[in-house]
């Protein structure tokens, strides 16, 4: 109701916008007076017939145009009300195809987006690595890794995740944080191999292309210590490997993985343990999510 008057402003405006026709009657009305009085002027109406009759002539000369008048604003009024919804219609018309279009193409960018999840049977596993200096073998270690692949609902360039980096939280069985890293993609260049004064950032990218898989290292456990260490390239730059502020303190972790790009941001945990036995590590459970 608060729009009616503003409705009833746009209708009438609309109606008497060009009001041409109104003009015209006006002087459709004087010609007919001027006739009148020049045919009085030349005796072709007397005055008495003026006298007796002029109101006869005035009406004679206003009624039809009135009779038009009227019926003719009516007219432009309806016609207004029609353009004017008529407009809204191919307003509402025009903004449900534009909604339309962009809930296509919402859904397209959705379908086509990089999907990165875990790559299952056995995305959370343990393996047996060996790791060198470049000349001999420094440690041999059971390593926690988990493993991603990258299945988008529908292909297109599009579903290729570029530049894909990894952040991890370590927490203890407590669910206190313990430490904070960039993780390791461990088909990617060992940080040691680059010249020191050369960045090292790209090592902590990857690139998903289409089922493409990778995997990520979470953690080793120290056969000598059986400690569990976290592992990413900070790890090459100290004695086998034990980077001080990544050794974890106690028997069972949760590293939660997050995982950034464009188009991607995804959150896995995985639950690890020492066996109780010297030089074993297990995976616990399965927890893992979307965040």
């Amino acid at each position: 109701m608060s729009n009616c008057p503003r409705y009833h402003r746009v209708l009438f405006a609309g109606a008497f916008e060009k009001f041409a026709w109104a003009r015209d009657l006006t002087v459709g009305v004087l010609l007919n007076l001027a006739t009148l009085l020049l045919s009085y002027h030349f005796g072709l109406i007397t005055l008495g017939e003026w006298n007796g009759h002029k109101w006869l002539f005035v009406l004679a000369i206003v009624l039809p145009y009135v009779v038009i008048f009227i019926p003719h604003i009516l007219w432009k009024i309806y016609s207004s009300a029609a353009a004017l919804h008529g407009g809204q219609l191919e307003s509402i018309r025009r903004l449900q195809s534009e909604r339309e279009s962009v809930e296509n193409k919402l859904k397209e960018i959705e379908e086509t987006k990089p999907n990165i999840v875990l790559r299952e049977p056995g995305a959370r596993h343990i393996e047996a690595i060996s790791l060198n200096d470049g000349r001999v073998v420094v440690l041999t270690a059971h390593f926690i890794k988990v493993r991603f692949v990258n299945r988008p609902t529908r292909n297109s360039p599009m579903s290729i995740a570029r530049e894909v980096s990894a952040k991890i939280k370590f927490f203890d069985e407590n669910d206190q944080l313990v430490l904070e890293m960039d993780g390791r993609w461990d088909d990617s260049d060992q940080p040691t191999l680059r010249h020191h004064t050369l960045t090292r950032r790209d090592l902590l990218l990857t690139e998903f292309g289409i089922e493409g898989e990778h995997n990520l290292d979470i953690a080793f456990l120290d056969p000598k210590t059986n400690e569990f260490v976290a592992f990413n390239n900070d790890n090459y730059n100290y004695q086998a490997f034990r980077k001080p502020e990544h050794i974890l303190r106690g028997r069972k972790f949760r590293a939660e993985m997050r995982l950034i790009a464009a188009h991607v941001d995804v959150t896995y945990s995985v639950e690890f343990a020492t066996s109780g036995l010297r030089g074993n590590a297990r995976i616990l459970g399965e927890r893992s999510g979307y965040f």
